[in-house]
């Protein structure tokens, strides 16, 4: 069996995440807020000297909101919203 070196690498990953809600109150109307924040820091190099090294260097926030109507004592309308990362 023959290693190919590109397909032989090292790496390192981190990721720091923060999130933050607030609720308020509008009589008949709630909204829920909130925001989720994703610190990346990935580096890759490949035992194949030829390649360039990869690197990942990125902060992303991802808002989200929630309405919550209340259309009765014991109903609700709700609507939502929000941001993800797709890999």
């Amino acid at each position: 069996d023959e290693t190919v070196l590109a397909n032989s690498y090292t790496g390192t990953e981190e990721i720091i995440a923060t999130y933050g809600m607030a609720t308020f109150d509008l009589g008949k109307l709630k909204v829920v807020a909130g925001a989720r924040m994703e610190i990346t820091d990935m580096d890759v190099q490949s035992a194949d000297t030829t390649k360039a090294a990869g690197t990942i260097d990125q902060i992303d926030v991802l808002p989200s909101a929630n309405l919550i109507y209340a259309l009765s004592e014991k109903m609700n309308l709700r609507a939502c919203f929000g941001l993800k990362l797709i890999c």
